[in-house]
């Protein structure tokens, strides 16, 4: 997966962000990675919101800047949720856990 500090700003001018602004952030890393894997959102099943915000991304950006990644996770999740909410990210038909 792409470097997630490569997409967004360091995690103290992050957590001041309004959800909007950090779901662009996010919208733009996932769209990033899918163009580089030459992949889409419909035939791929790697994105789930809880592998993302527990996994590999968010806790090498977090130390890399000696920051809380729980408070890292909340806001991600919080912007991961407003992009379901706003119809930017749907789960897959086929998915019964909401993979992306």
């Amino acid at each position: 997966m792409t470097q997630f500090k490569n997409f967004f700003p360091p995690p103290d001018a992050l957590l001041e962000m309004e959800t909007e602004e950090i779901a662009s952030f996010l919208l733009d890393y996932l769209c990033s990675d899918q163009e580089t894997k030459g992949l889409n959102f419909v035939s791929h099943s790697g994105f789930h919101l809880n592998n993302f915000v527990s996994g590999g991304s968010i806790i090498p950006y977090a130390r890399d800047y000696n920051f809380d990644v729980d408070k890292i996770g909340r806001a991600i999740s919080e912007a991961w949720c407003w992009l379901r909410r706003e119809i930017m990210l749907a789960p897959l038909p086929s998915s019964m856990t909401g993979s992306m």
